[in-house]
């Protein structure tokens, strides 16, 4: 097959590749379609400064066909030919592989069934942005669900409302009861809003926390930083009001000045790789934990129903062209800040043949 690999050098080459064997309890997908993720890049650099030289597929986010399925996988969950979207712990070891490729593996029970009418491209970005979004308004809030709402609404703000992540979440959000408000550029507030927010603030003005705390008569007690950047978190914290409360962050960057930051206010740092119940050590050294595993087939549980109860929205796309000849180029766009509102996804199927 044909796949995407690095050799810890931070730069990525079309090249073959064995198709992969399923373990016991995973499917082989034929990959259909891809969506490329900032940490997909940030990835290549944590693996050449690990100084890991093996030739690696990169990659996390796939939809396709369940091609094979695991020997010791219920009979009763996935079929052949059924149509999935997932995401693996790709590009940071040959154990665990990539999705930017003609096939790979999953967890047989880590993966959303489609419904029919929902397109591959689509379906793309229900990985890392759909999953982190579970985790990031519920794990912390088990109570809650998309099903389980408050009885009183809430306000909750989005920081990132425009990206892949801040979308889902919105919507997420919004299911479980909350009074969602949210940042982003003017440009993308209609978009913004059409997806759940109440309220939208631009980002960029300096004032943008002390409106939010009027907004929300100092009452915000729960925020998510979908950004989650050293930048970002200060202002997100400043928004919360003088109760104090807490923030939502998936990455550790975003704590880089955290002793300077208000004390009444926990942060609470989310990574939905640990959702797959295997130990890794890029981006962070991380044990299993007891119980994540579990949380994720929830999550994709409940993924699966809301997609079929046409409750849930998939964000917009832009689909880059020549297949996963067209990766380095969609990295090279995510990396110069040239994707807003918007999903890059690409098609395996338009690869150029290698020679």
């Amino acid at each position: 097959m044909e796949a995407i690999t690095t050799k810890g050098d931070s730069d990525i080459s079309l090249q073959s590749a064995s198709v992969p064997k399923p373990d016991p309890h995973q499917i082989l997908v034929r990959v259909v379609a891809i969506a490329v993720n900032p940490i997909d890049r940030k990835k290549l650099v944590l693996v050449s400064e690990a100084n890991i030289k093996d030739e690696i597929i990169c990659g996390c986010d796939f939809t396709g066909y369940v091609e094979e399925i695991g020997s010791s996988v219920d009979p009763n969950l996935r079929r052949k030919g059924e149509r999935v979207a997932g995401f693996i712990h790709g590009g940071i070891s040959t154990e665990f592989g990539g999705t930017f490729a003609e096939y790979c593996v999953a967890d047989a029970s880590l993966v959303v069934s489609l419904p029919d009418d929902l397109s591959f491209e689509n379906a793309a970005s229900l990985g890392i942005s759909g999953f982190t979004a579970m985790q990031i308004v519920f794990q912390k809030q088990p109570e809650t669900s998309p099903f389980s709402p408050l009885a009183e609404p809430k306000p909750l703000l989005v920081w990132g409302g425009a990206s892949s992540l801040g979308m889902y979440t919105i919507q997420l959000a919004k299911l479980a009861g909350y009074n969602v408000i949210a940042t982003a550029s003017p440009k993308n507030f209609d978009l913004v809003k059409a997806y759940g927010a109440s309220s939208v603030f631009d980002y960029r003005d300096q004032d943008v926390a002390q409106k939010i705390r009027e907004h929300t008569n100092d009452g915000l007690v729960f925020a998510i930083d979908t950004i989650s950047e050293a930048y970002t978190l200060p202002l997100v914290v400043q928004s919360i009001g003088s109760q104090g409360g807490f923030v939502s962050t998936v990455s550790k960057a975003a704590e880089a000045n955290r002793e300077a930051l208000r004390q009444d206010v926990a942060i609470n740092f989310h990574l939905c790789f640990m959702l797959l119940g295997k130990a890794f050590d890029i981006p962070a050294r991380v044990g299993v934990v007891a119980g994540f595993r579990d949380v994720g087939i929830t999550y994709a549980n409940q993924l699966t129903q809301l997609l079929a109860d046409k409750r849930l929205k998939t964000p917009p796309i832009r689909v880059i062209p020549n297949g996963l000849g067209g990766v380095n180029d969609a990295l090279t766009q995510l990396a110069e800040g040239k994707v807003s509102g918007e999903k890059l996804v690409l098609r395996v199927a338009e690869t150029p043949e290698t020679s």
